[in-house]
């Protein structure tokens, strides 16, 4: 009985970390960080889009490593 509560959490782990990473981080990246890139004088918009999307990604990485480090304290 506890593999499969143990399987359950882990694919709601994973299903978190994947909804933050691929949908969120993005979006975040697009519409908050490229605007601010952009006015901090990276050009054409679509390159500052692209550097802010994986700025953001790269940003929520590191909030769920800091999460699960954290959590295991």
């Amino acid at each position: 009985m506890l593999g499969r509560q143990f399987e359950k959490r882990m694919w709601l782990a994973i299903a978190i970390a994947a909804v933050a990473i691929v949908v969120v981080a993005p979006l975040i990246g697009c519409f908050a960080f490229s605007p601010l890139l952009v006015a901090g004088g990276i050009q054409p918009y679509p390159l500052a889009a692209a550097i802010g999307c994986i700025l953001a990604e790269a940003l929520a990485v590191v909030a769920l490593v800091f999460l699960v480090l954290r959590s295991k304290k």
